[in-house]
């Protein structure tokens, strides 16, 4: 049904891309104040702030003034409040733009760790994020829905490989041998060799030690093995064409 802000307080909460916090107050005083919207009762206020200030490292910013924040602690100070009393569903836009890369790593694993206690929607521009945080993806293009699978499904991690080589004759006839069915595709160069294939009874480091032998034996180098795509080509690939 509709969405009631009163009903479902402290259920749902936000972080709109472009968040800005009011410059007046504290940290402390204004993630109150977010909490009190949320519902969350008066005596449980303090810890659930102490709460999240921690987690987003800003503990001793907590009688700063907003108007002496950085851009990322500002930033931080945002995601806070959306993780204030444990909603069920947090909505997050674009939620690591403009951290450092310390702060990026920390949130990232930090929102991993929440898979199976929250339901967090996460839109970003920046499908690398999406890949590292998330265990489903939506693309969207031009308000359309694209596709929309199982974040390991999408990048087939399970039934792809890609080796990257150094330039001779592979044997391909002989890797053809390994798996049945299975469709290699080799780049003109002889640089890159790609495989795809489904097996229940072959795991992929038991594929790879065969494949690795035979590549060794004809005296191949081997410079790189990367399971699966990636979100960004699958997106590519998705939406190549479309208006």
């Amino acid at each position: 049904g509709r969405f009631h802000p009163f009903r479902h307080a402290g259920r749902v909460s936000l972080l709109p891309q472009d968040s800005r916090l009011p410059l007046h107050g504290q940290v402390a005083e204004l993630l109150h104040y977010y909490g009190r919207l949320q519902g969350i009762a008066e005596a449980e206020l303090p810890g659930a702030v102490e709460r999240v200030l921690d987690w987003v490292h800003l503990r001793d910013r907590r009688d700063s003034p907003i108007r002496t924040l950085s851009h990322g602690m500002a930033r931080r100070v945002t995601i806070a409040q959306a993780f204030l009393g444990e909603p069920e569903l947090i909505l997050l836009d674009e939620p690591l733009s403009g951290l450092d890369p310390r702060e990026v790593s920390h949130l990232r694993e930090s929102i991993r760790q929440r898979r199976g206690h929250q339901t967090i929607i996460v839109s970003s521009h920046v499908l690398s994020e999406i890949e590292a945080i998330c265990d489903a993806v939506a693309f969207i293009e031009a308000g359309r829905l694209v596709r929309q699978d199982k974040v390991e499904v999408i990048t087939r991690r399970g039934h792809s490989i890609t080796y990257r080589l150094q330039p001779g004759a592979v044997p391909l006839a002989e890797l053809e041998r390994i798996q049945p069915g299975a469709r290699w595709e080799l780049t003109t160069e002889g640089t890159s060799l790609t495989v795809q294939f489904e097996s229940d009874t072959m795991t992929i480091p038991a594929f790879n030690a065969q494949v690795l032998a035979i590549l060794l034996r004809a005296g191949i180098g081997i410079v790189e093995v990367r399971c699966g795509s990636d979100l960004e080509s699958e997106y590519l690939a998705s939406t190549r064409g479309k208006p």
